[in-house]
């Protein structure tokens, strides 16, 4: 059976989903991995073959992230947080390893307001660093003579696009089963009302499971703002919560 493992947007919440797969790793061998904005992140890592620990001692040292700077966009693409120490650490992610298992990561084409998938060997540091461009906070990326932007802008958990990858069972891990703000979820609710595009529906036949946090992991700007007290606190909260979806329900294996 071919399984794929599906990791949600969720800003610096996905610090949960390190901790969520430190529990999994020995468990799961997923053939094809998903993400999209910071589960497209964490997603490369898992499908390149990193370690649970390896994944949350990365978490624990980004402090570049808790130092953000509110300036005025330059340029149309540009956010209102200096882009450049985000650009810089998923250059670093990219550079330092490539995928061992299928991978596939989303990002938003901004104009048209529509998701896309690329995978294999289309996916450049470009894609990863589009799919965690939150829209008016940081930097868009022009690929292909298009603009793209925060691959769960429209949809947090891609479980579609694995089953479109030929997944036959899917294990999402969905840091951000509900946004930390009434604002942001009215917000979405519109773009998702306006724009043309209707996720596939999954194959009747295709296996999901869903593992969520058992309570909210912090505010919006918690997840924008790195701190190491909050980091480790999801960490541990993930690695807690997969622990109990385990003991509920046990990996089959094939």
């Amino acid at each position: 059976m071919k399984t794929a493992l599906v990791f949600s947007a969720g800003g610096l919440f996905g610090a949960w989903e390190a901790g969520v797969w430190r529990e999994l790793e020995g468990l799961l061998a997923p053939d094809i991995v998903v993400g999209a904005s910071i589960g497209a992140l964490n997603g490369w890592m898992v499908a390149c073959g990193c370690s649970g620990e390896e994944m949350e001692r990365r978490w624990l040292d980004l402090d570049v992230m808790s130092r953000l700077r509110v300036r005025v966009p330059r340029r149309a693409l540009d956010g209102w947080l200096d882009s450049n120490p985000l650009e810089s650490l998923v250059r670093e992610i990219y550079s330092e390893h490539r995928p061992l298992v299928e991978f596939g990561v989303l990002a938003t084409e901004t104009m048209r307001l529509r998701p896309r998938l690329f995978r294999g060997a289309d996916v450049t540091w470009q894609h990863l660093a589009a799919s965690v461009g939150i829209i008016g906070v940081f930097r868009q990326y022009r690929i292909g003579g298009r603009i793209y932007s925060d691959g769960g802008l429209l949809g947090a958990l891609p479980c579609w696009a694995a089953a479109e990858m030929g997944a036959e069972r899917i294990i999402a891990i969905n840091c951000l089963p509900c946004l930390p703000s009434a604002l942001m979820t009215a917000g979405v609710r519109t773009l998702q009302k306006v724009c043309s595009f209707r996720p596939p529906q999954i194959p009747e036949d295709v296996e999901k499971a869903e593992i969520r946090p058992a309570s909210s992991l912090g505010t919006v700007r918690e997840s924008l703002v790195w701190s190491e007290n909050n980091t480790r606190r999801w960490i541990e909260q993930g690695r807690c919560d997969a622990r109990a979806w385990l003991q509920s329900r046990p990996l089959k294996h094939d």
